[in-house]
């Protein structure tokens, strides 16, 4: 898990390995705070959305090293 910003990205284990590969999944989630008004017209703060979700590919016996945001706000991974 790691934050820039309002963002947040959270990788995790999405299943059991198959073949030796692990099956994770990740996504990339807007934090800031908003209001929103639901159908009912009641209004409320909206706590997060997400923003992208997928697959996050990794080579057998591999692992994350290292995940973060580079100073333009690029996700970037080590593994």
């Amino acid at each position: 898990m790691v934050g820039y910003e309002n963002m947040l990205v959270v990788v995790y284990h999405a299943g059991l390995p198959i073949f030796e590969h692990q099956q994770l999944k990740y996504k990339v989630i807007d934090c800031g705070l908003g209001q929103y008004t639901s159908a009912l017209g009641m209004t409320g703060n909206k706590q997060y959305s997400v923003l992208f979700e997928g697959q996050f590919p990794i080579s057998k016996d591999n692992y994350i090293k290292w995940l973060g945001f580079s100073e333009e706000g690029m996700l970037a991974t080590l593994s």
